[in-house]
């Protein structure tokens, strides 16, 4: 587990995951789905990140798998890659950046319904040829958005 650390920033301490440079890191997560969920959402996996860089790109993936709530085992493979995206990050150290991975619609378990269990890995692909930031790529926040409309 050396490829993601916890660390306070210098000025502030603010609880986040840190992605070693040059390094492929995951963090592991999951998501209880509302059991309010009456329609087909459009949903999507947004990720806050920073770095104490002004210029450089950093590489990120996110997989998914929903899991029913009583009718599947939670022992599933994250076989379903929602995006890759690589991310340059903003010109003044430490500015957030909000991240977008909208997730399928169909296929391994997806669409997301009411009270399914939505696994999560986010994955730093430090060692990509596009992965240029020269330091650590910080994962402030990740929040699951539902949008019904």
């Amino acid at each position: 587990m050396d490829q993601v650390l916890t660390a306070p920033t210098p000025d502030f301490d603010l609880g986040h995951w840190q992605f070693v440079k040059d390094v492929v890191g995951d963090v592991f997560g999951q998501v209880s789905i509302p059991n309010t969920i009456g329609a087909t959402p459009a949903a999507k996996i947004i990720l806050t990140i920073a770095a104490n860089a002004t210029t450089g790109v950093s590489s990120l993936r996110v997989d998914a798998r929903p899991i029913a709530n009583d009718a599947e085992s939670l022992d599933q493979a994250l076989d379903t890659t929602v995006a890759t995206q690589d991310i340059t990050v903003p010109g003044t150290a430490f500015q957030t950046k909000e991240v977008s991975f909208t997730l399928p619609t169909t296929g391994n378990g997806f669409p997301v319904a009411a009270k399914d269990v939505l696994l999560v890995r986010i994955t730093h692909s430090g060692t990509d040829v596009n992965d240029t930031l020269a330091v650590n790529t910080l994962l402030i926040r990740a929040e699951l958005e539902i949008d019904l409309s």
